[in-house]
């Protein structure tokens, strides 16, 4: 007696294409969570690496870098006064480098600190038809990339859309790298019309313009106050991240308004300077590309996720240096 050959029904085919379908279904969320809990873990290493190297940096100079190496126009801080002029004749008193450029060494990044020409050059962030100076070395240090400041959550552009108020398009186009972590200036965030020298100088985070604290300063200690947390979507004006610039409520960010807190919501700033395009605006807040929260570096080196939840009285606590502050979590 011949067999017959043993297949499926087209019906018993359907019904395993289904299983199938609902089993790839269920597991397509676990896999999601596990790639983000990946990338969530590539961030903190990263951010451990930034403790390390602003530890580094203060064993050996004494102190930890300024927030912006430079006054602005605002000369008040007795760093910013008498420094001379820089290469193109910038006064150096006016420097806009930020705090992580002085790190670079620390970072494994020598020879991009040494574009920077940061003892020599008043960096600047603005179109060369206003006749500000330009170098070359800094052009390029400008748009390298650096994957340590880039967190794989954060799907921002490469290159910022302005550099502080200035189009990176057209032909005097200078590309400018964006990034994915930001400065802690303390609690004293916003106001109206826009931030003044209570931001840039008197905060009371780690990082202002111009000065330069050392560990004794920091009289909350270390491991209760962060220097760095997350932000995304540097590249876009209203929530201008630029690593390399340090600035007021771009890089510089502030605990004023909740971790997360919409940027078009609220106490925000209407000022093409500090948003970093024409029209736009910002809230200096921080911001982070991972679910439920951030993460944030705190002086000792450690990194914590600080949740949406946790309180503002908290949040601004850990942001400031030396207020004596009772933390209760």
């Amino acid at each position: 007696m011949s067999r017959k050959p043993s297949a499926f029904t087209l019906v018993e085919l359907l019904v395993v294409i289904a299983i199938i379908g609902v089993l790839v279904a269920l597991l397509l969320p676990a896999v999601q969570a596990a790639r983000e809990s990946a990338r969530r873990m590539q961030c903190v290493n990263q951010m451990k690496q930034f403790g390390l190297a602003f530890l580094g940096y203060e064993d050996t100079a004494g102190s930890f870098p300024a927030g912006r190496q430079g006054c602005d126009n605002n000369l008040v801080a007795k760093e910013c006064q008498n420094l001379g002029k820089g290469l193109g004749g910038g006064d150096m008193g006016k420097s806009g480098a930020s705090a992580f450029l002085p790190t670079l060494p620390y970072l494994e990044e020598q020879q991009l600190f040494d574009l920077w020409h940061i003892d020599d050059v008043a960096i600047w962030y603005v179109d060369p038809s206003n006749n500000w100076y330009r170098n070359p070395d800094v052009e390029r240090a400008l748009a390298q990339s650096v994957e340590l400041f880039n967190c794989p959550s954060d799907n921002s552009e490469p290159y910022a859309l302005y550099k502080h108020h200035v189009p990176t398009s057209g032909r005097a186009d200078i590309p400018v790298r964006a990034g994915s972590y930001g400065l802690s200036m303390g609690p004293i965030g916003p106001t109206t019309p826009f931030p003044g020298n209570d931001v840039k100088f008197d905060n009371t985070g780690m990082f202002v313009y111009g000065r330069r604290f050392r560990i004794p300063e920091i009289t909350d200690g270390l491991s209760k106050t962060f220097f760095t947390g997350e932000t995304k979507n540097g590249h876009d004006p209203n929530s201008s991240s630029i690593y390399s610039n340090g600035n007021r409520c771009n890089l510089m960010r502030s605990t004023y308004l909740p971790l997360n807190y919409p940027v078009d919501v609220g106490a925000v700033v209407q000022n093409a300077a500090e948003a970093g395009g024409p029209g736009g605006f910002t809230n200096c807040t921080f911001s982070s590309p991972h679910p439920g929260g951030g993460n944030f570096q705190f002086g000792d080196g450690h990194v914590s996720f600080l949740t949406d939840a946790m309180s503002d009285e908290l949040y601004q606590a850990i942001s400031t240096r030396s207020q004596g502050e009772v933390i209760v979590e």
